[in-house]
């Protein structure tokens, strides 16, 4: 029996590992600790990719260089993916963004847009999945906002030290908020699966969505849905997709 943490096998097409929404807190914690040590691990050094699809900390925004200090062992474990050959990409969340620049400093691809990729002749699609849902107009109209140049501009004139003083509190109190609870309505499902049935009359072969914290893992027609939910109740986990098969493989470590 394996840990779900060993180097993978050698298998006929690359394979990816795929996180989203695992809301890590702003101090030592076993959620932490879980991420550091996928991450750390042989699974993550041999696969070919690690997908990282938003909201991987509860508050991780702004170019502050004081996240590099509070984050310095996870983007250290981040840089040594990249340096060994997996190719690492971020897809900005809402509660993670305009932090492309620092993990551009580490080999991290930061994105805020939906990406398209190439995956062992698969044509896959991946978002952090926070604009599926239309209605959420009051979301959509913040998020607009926190995109836009005066944000931008704001987070740019406040100084570290300023920065570092609130924003480090005001992420424990969204990790305390969070803690033990996921907030979203189970009615959301089919709006989810039915936007990834949209992409593959696009062309998509595999749809690869976070946000909405419901899992899941269809095959339909030879296509994939794939949604791994959140480590807020737990348990930890990761996808595991495998381009040859088009399937997702749900590992608990």
């Amino acid at each position: 029996m394996t840990s779900g943490l060993e180097a993978l096998s050698a298998g006929a097409g690359p394979r990816a590992i795929v996180l989203s929404d695992l809301h890590l807190l702003q101090r030592e914690s076993p959620r932490n600790d879980a991420f550091l040590r996928l991450i750390e691990s042989p699974v993550a050094s041999s696969a070919q990719a690690l997908w990282l699809l938003g909201d991987i900390y509860d508050l991780f925004i702004g170019p502050y260089k004081f996240w590099g200090r509070t984050h310095a062992r996870m983007l250290k474990a981040l840089e040594r993916l990249a340096e060994r050959g997996t190719s690492v990409l971020w897809i900005e969340g809402n509660h993670d963004f305009h932090i492309a620049k620092l993990l551009a400093s580490v080999g991290v691809e930061g994105v805020d847009a939906d990406v398209t990729r190439d995956f062992g002749g698969r044509k896959v699609f991946l978002s952090h999945g926070d604009r599926v849902n239309s209605n959420d107009e009051a979301y959509l109209r913040w998020r607009a906002f926190t995109r836009g140049g005066l944000f931008r501009a704001t987070m740019r004139a406040v100084p570290d030290a300023l920065a570092e003083r609130f924003l480090v509190p005001l992420g424990e109190k969204l990790s305390h908020d969070s803690r033990g609870r996921d907030r979203y309505d189970p009615s959301l499902r089919a709006l989810y699966a039915d936007y990834a049935r949209k992409k593959f009359t696009e062309g998509y072969d595999a749809v690869f969505l976070g946000h909405c914290h419901l899992e899941e893992n269809l095959n339909e027609g030879g296509k994939l849905y794939f949604n791994l939910g959140s480590w807020v109740q737990g348990p930890y986990r990761y996808g595991l997709y495998d381009a040859a098969t088009n399937r997702v493989e749900v590992i608990t470590f």
